[in-house]
This record gives C-alpha cells, sequence and structure tokens, in this order.
C-alpha cells in the first residue's frame, strides 16, 4: 500500500468511519466485538485503504458477509463493494411512505442486499424480487431462505416491455452488468434465455418503492407500465445511457416520470461519479450511468 498524505489519510479515514456508523446497524451481535477491534485498527493505518473494502472486511468469511439477519452469498467481492457503497453508506433506497403495508418492488434484485437493506429498516415488510440471470437468482434464493425473511416473492425473471422469452447476457466476472442487451457483451460472456414479464402486471397495488437496475431495459419498462404508475410513491432507477440513441434512455424516462407527476432529481451513480472524476472531458466519450430519484412526497421543512 502506498503511503498518504495527511489530508489524503483524513479524507480516508472521515470516510471509513461515516461507512461504519452507517454500517452499525447491520453488524450481527455475534461479529460486533470484532468489528470494533478491526475499525480501531483501520483508524491507525498510515497508508492508503479502501474505506469501503475495511468496512466489509471484518463480516466476510468465504463468500458470505455477515449482517444482521444472519449470512448472505455474495458472489464477487468487487461487487459487494459496489452495493455496499450505494446501499449502505449512500442509502439509495431509503424512502419515506405512510403505507402501513407498504410494498416494494426490486428489479435487479441481485443477490439481495437491496431486499435486505428495506427489511432491516423496517421500510417494508413485503418485497417482490426480479433476477434473471440464474446464477444470481439462486444466490438470492438460498440467501432469503437462510436468513428466514417472509414476504419476499423472487421470480426468476426480467422486466420487459412484453411477456414472453428473451435472450440475457451475462457473466460470472460481472454479476452486476446482466443485460437483454448485449451491448455489454465482453470476455466471458453467456447468453441464456430468460423469462421476460411486464412490470404493469405487478402495479395492481400501492407501491412504496419501484427500484429498477435493470441494465438498459428501464425506459422499455416505465414506458410499458406509464398508464398504473399512480399507485407508486417512490422509484429509484439506474439509467444506462447510449451514445447515438435517439431519443436517449434519459429522455424517455425523464419522460414518463415527470408525466406521471413525479418530483425528479439526476445525479451520476456512484461508480460513474469516480470514472468520471477527474479530467471529465477526456471521459466523455466513455460508458457512464445516472441514477434518477422519483418521488411523490413534497421535501419537508428543514428542522
Amino acid at each position: 500500500m502506498a503511503k498518504l498524505g495527511s489530508q489524503d489519510l483524513d479524507a480516508s479515514r472521515a470516510t471509513f468511519r461515516r461507512l461504519a456508523a452507517a454500517f452499525a446497524p447491520h453488524v450481527p451481535p455475534s461479529h460486533l466485538d470484532a468489528y470494533r477491534q478491526a475499525a480501531h485498527a483501520t483508524l491507525k493505518l498510515q497508508t492508503s485503504f479502501s474505506p469501503v473494502a475495511e468496512a466489509v472486511a471484518p463480516l466476510v468469511e468465504e463468500g458470505k458477509i455477515w449482517l444482521w439477519s444472519g449470512p448472505w452469498e455474495y458472489g464477487d467481492l468487487t461487487a459487494l463493494h459496489t452495493v455496499v457503497d450505494e446501499i449502505i453508506l449512500r442509502k439509495e433506497y431509503y424512502f419515506r411512505t405512510n403505507q402501513r403495508d407498504a410494498l416494494v418492488i426490486d428489479a435487479g434484485a441481485n443477490f439481495g442486499m437491496a431486499t435486505y437493506y428495506v427489511k432491516r429498516m423496517g421500510l417494508t415488510s413485503r418485497v417482490i424480487c426480479f433476477e434473471p440471470n440464474p446464477e444470481c437468482y439462486q444466490r438470492l434464493v438460498r440467501n432469503v431462505a437462510a436468513n428466514r425473511f417472509t414476504g419476499v416473492e423472487i421470480h426468476n425473471a426480467a422486466l420487459g416491455e412484453t411477456d414472453g422469452e428473451a435472450d440475457f447476457y451475462f457473466s460470472s466476472d460481472r454479476p452486476l452488468a446482466g443485460s437483454l442487451s448485449p451491448r455489454n457483451a465482453k470476455d466471458n460472456i453467456r447468453c441464456e434465455p430468460t423469462a421476460v414479464r411486464r412490470l404493469s402486471t405487478y402495479l395492481d397495488q400501492p407501491i412504496a418503492l419501484l427500484k429498477l437496475d435493470i441494465e438498459g431495459a428501464e425506459a422499455d419498462v416505465l414506458e410499458e407500465a406509464s398508464g398504473r404508475l399512480a399507485v407508486v410513491e417512490n422509484i429509484f432507477c439506474e439509467v444506462h445511457p447510449v451514445h447515438g440513441e435517439t431519443p436517449s434512455l434519459l429522455t424517455r424516462t425523464l419522460a414518463v416520470l415527470e408525466q406521471a407527476g413525479f418530483y425528479v432529481h439526476v445525479g451520476r451513480s456512484p461508480w460513474s461519479e469516480r470514472a468520471h472524476a477527474e479530467r471529465p472531458l477526456t471521459r466523455a466519450s466513455h460508458p457512464y450511468s445516472l441514477s434518477v430519484f422519483a418521488t411523490r412526497n413534497a421535501a419537508r421543512p428543514a428542522a
């Protein structure tokens, strides 16, 4: 590990403290003492370190991360760090609702971190998951069973504009990037048929949160369901623009959300923000993604 200047170390330590504090509700009692000791040791490091990696490390054992409810298989360590950063540190799926029996739709559920988060934080008792990647789907099923979660309905299917079947492209090396489009195809890519379901079929009751992380299908899915979005209170949608597409995926996504009456905020996704942070003009042609947050709830006045 390389030596860092005092300012860089201070910044890393500050981020680590924030992440460790955010992690506090998720550390199981069996790991609490060891976690505190590891955190104390991390803050004494004089060399470069990844705050997310160090915050996760004390809870990782043989391909599983131990959380409040039990062990969760994750498959790929880089993917684990990514979802921890987005879901635990940044709290991207936190929402407010007045619904008594809130329902969450988790499309692109992967190994279940979003489902874990909304259940752990008491945001919902019911979740409908969609995961077309066969490896991630099996991992998700095992995780939900191992953690004794109830009220979780899991579909080995993708969301799309029509019901049926389609080719799904995925790689064990990049479990967060599976797609109905070959646009992400790189080395070790596999293609297998998957079931496809329309989102509108599931919008027959109030939805507290609709989470869409579906790698390029987001505009098609929202357009298909646009006539039923009135039942949805909050939406998180990751958008993956493709150069040359007109209208763009972002334009199409925002048009649906604004027409449906949502307040909308757009920002770069965490990995995209890091990838384009330095000399962004030289990276303008590189792939990127955006996080779209939409809600029907007006901001509360500051206390």
